[in-house]
């Protein structure tokens, strides 16, 4: 890029935006991902002490199952066995093996005696310190090893703070670096799985896991602040998932937490439970209980237009926790933090977008415009093998399967209705909470596996995304980083079955991730001619019908995708078969005017013509033209088109992360101009709009408009 004269005193910012450029990774921030569950049985390994993967303390002759009274943090009162790690590859080395470094506390001042059962390996040494009475020992699992067991007898009332830590680690240590190193091309992480929310019977802030707690696999699972520490080490964005029945103290003790413990620099998504509308977890029958329950009270909010049916409260009450619990956070974090650093997600089937539709109306109604209170929707996209399960298949078939399904997609009515709703209440873009291949079953499970580590897995997985984000969508928080197995039939959850070996899955994200984010596609590019039967709730034979007519009170909207953003005037060509006949004209969520059709001549028919210029700002990107009927209802409509009035730069918030003007906007500017990848998705280097970039003016523009002055 060359500058003027004029633009010289920029020169040391330029220079500087280069060479910090150069330094940053080429990543895609909206390719993120869930971690899958710990567990003694899974493959990730996150924490040195592997003492947090075990399955918690067991009866000493049967460490694999049973229960013995524990204290407050999980560790054993009597006698106690602990099943550690199973069911390893014992054909890859993902670097198990090597000396464990176990030791506790008990009673007395004699050494318990232990026992390995049917452990890989052997132990090395067993003592117990004279003067600090702490027992200390080794185990040295070989390679190949995938399983280990400990009990403890004569006890005198248990084990205390016990660890066992892995091979090369060293005291204090949390993370395993394999596992953090897997994670960093991902722009975001999701601790759904880790803090066990899924049917959490949390309640009080005392409910919660702690550090001190023996296994991270009880109440909450891991703690909250080795989530928050996990994010910082990464620095990556956090997603929390606050437990169905966490009461408002639970809530504000969490939100103090992660503002006091994570990178100020890191923002936080926050979720209320996980798929509350989903009838296979209790949380959905919970709140569906407490939303009847709620509204029997004539002042609930949940029935603030007088409606108490039943199933209408269920979703209700999602959308008012998730308004109530980003609102608690907000407040905690402080002015300015709402959508900012806090950002509320509102959830719902992915095959049930309607769901939004519910919520959403109640969120406008009962609290105001939902942009104010929500960062953005968020679904779960999964793709399975459709009924080709149900016949014997080969490796290649079922991958035939993935694809036919993969393939019809992009022409979903969810994408189309998540992007218009998402413009409409000016939201940001759609984002996936979960999301990737499903094959769950019985069958086919060798088949399943071996399609796992072909490589056509991996390019399925990258037209997946890519159809994603040329759909409008934002964030894709895959489901899940890590490693497990795929032979069970819990499906291939997992990116790999080894971080030792990766996979092609894990391959192709990692790939998506150092790429540009892919332009969005979605909607009919404006202003040009936005055919009028091409609605959101058009019927599947639209395009047989001469034209587009609406009853009373009909609503049509369209979702057209603007390359400048300014000030356009709309116009409809229409006709109308009665006298007259009123039409409601909005955008983004606010009316804009109204056009009034009218036939001098009626009862005579009137051919059709180019009504108004009804004036309309709209944004670059996505934007949502909603018409209704409101008086008159007898019109045909062929087209929707506009007229440029005037362009207008794009907003001087350009990270888009709603906090402007401040330093971040200049530096993620000069940044994305020197080539780095844009904190938030696709940055538009085009600042004034002229179709010309980069150019000197853009950066003019910029600063001219950063310091309240008008557009170039």
């Amino acid at each position: 890029m060359k500058f003027s004269r004029r633009t010289m005193h920029l020169g040391g910012l330029v220079a500087l935006a280069l060479c910090s450029a150069a330094a940053l990774a080429q990543t895609n921030p909206y390719i993120a991902a869930n971690l899958g569950g710990v567990a003694d049985w899974m493959r990730s390994h996150e924490f040195a002490d592997i003492t947090k993967q075990s399955r918690g303390f067991a009866p000493v002759n049967t460490p694999w199952d049973g229960v013995v009274p524990l204290d407050d943090t999980g560790h054993p009162l009597d006698d106690a066995g602990l099943y550690i790690m199973c069911c390893q590859p014992t054909d890859v080395e993902q670097g198990l093996s090597g000396v464990y470094r176990f030791s506790f506390d008990c009673a007395g001042t004699e050494t318990p005696r232990f026992r390995g059962f049917d452990s890989s390996g052997q132990l090395i040494s067993y003592e117990r310190d004279p003067l600090t009475g702490r027992v200390y020992g080794e185990w040295f699992l070989p390679q190949g090893g995938d399983r280990l067991l400990m009990s403890f007898y004569k006890t005198q009332g248990g084990v205390r703070n016990m660890k066992i830590m892995r091979p090369g680690t060293t005291e204090g240590q949390i993370f395993m670096p394999t596992f953090v190193d897997s994670l960093r091309h991902f722009g975001a992480i999701r601790f759904m799985p880790w803090t066990k929310t899924n049917n959490s019977p949390a309640v009080r802030w005392s409910d919660r896991s702690t550090l001190e707690d023996a296994s991270y696999r009880w109440r909450t699972g891991v703690p909250y602040e080795l989530c928050v520490d996990l994010c910082n080490e990464l620095q990556r964005d956090m997603w929390i998932n606050v437990p169905h029945m966490a009461d408002d103290q639970f809530v504000q003790k969490l939100a103090i937490l992660i503002r006091d413990r994570l990178d100020p620099d890191l923002n936080v998504y926050v979720e209320y439970s996980n798929e509350v509308w989903n009838f296979m977890f209790e949380q959905a029958d919970w709140n569906y209980d407490q939303g009847v329950l709620e509204a029997q009270d004539p002042a609930s909010i949940l029935r603030y237009d007088g409606v108490t049916e039943a199933d209408t409260m269920r979703h209700r009450r999602i959308a008012k926790r998730t308004v109530e619990i980003g609102q608690q956070f907000a407040n905690v974090f402080g002015p300015g933090s709402m959508n900012t650093r806090v950002r509320p997600v509102l959830a719902a089937q992915f095959g049930a977008t309607w769901q939004f539709d519910k919520m959403l109306s109640f969120i406008n109604g009962a609290y105001g415009p939902a942009k104010d209170r929500i960062y953005a929707l968020a679904v779960a996209p999964y793709f399975n093998l459709g009924g080709a399960d149900t016949r014997t298949l080969t490796p290649p078939e079922v991958l035939d399967a993935l694809q036919g399904m993969l393939d019809r997609l992009p022409t979903s009515y969810q994408y189309e209705h998540l992007a218009t709703m998402s413009a409409w209440h000016g939201l940001q873009p759609f984002m996936a909470y979960e999301g990737g291949p499903d094959t769950t079953g019985s069958a086919n499970v060798a088949a399943k596996r071996d399609a796992m580590y072909d490589p056509r897995i991996g390019s399925i997985c990258t037209q997946y995304l890519r159809q994603w984000h040329e759909a409008g969508g934002g964030m894709f928080m895959w489901f899940h980083a890590g490693s497990g197995s795929w032979i069970n039939d819990n499906g291939s959850w997992s990116l790999t079955e080894s971080l030792a070996i990766g996979s092609p899955k894990y391959s192709a994200l990692q790939a998506m991730a150092q790429q540009p984010v892919p332009p969005t596609l979605a909607g009919v590019p404006f202003p040009g001619p936005v055919d009028a039967r091409r609605h959101l709730n058009r019927n599947t034979d639209w395009e047989t019908r001469a034209n587009e007519q609406m009853g009373p009170s009909d609503t049509r909207d369209y979702l057209v995708r603007v390359s400048q953003p300014g000030t356009y005037n709309l116009r409809l060509l229409a006709a109308p078969t009665v006298a007259s006949a009123d039409i409601w004209v909005g955008a983004n969520g606010s009316q804009i005017g109204s056009l009034t059709l009218t036939n001098p001549a009626w009862p005579a028919p009137m051919a059709r013509q180019w009504w108004g210029a009804v004036p309309v700002q709209l944004n670059a990107g996505l934007n949502t033209i909603r018409l209704r009927s409101t008086a008159g209802y007898q019109f045909a409509m062929w087209e929707l088109n506009a007229d440029l009035v005037s362009l207008t730069c794009d907003s001087i918030d350009f990270n888009r992360n709603g906090v402007f003007p401040e330093d971040q906007d200049v530096s993620d500017f000069f940044n994305a101009l020197a080539g780095a990848p844009c904190p938030t998705g696709p940055c538009d280097l085009d600042f004034n709009n002229n179709s010309v970039f980069p150019e000197d003016q853009d950066v003019i523009s910029f600063f001219t408009v950063l310091a309240g002055g008008q557009c170039q």
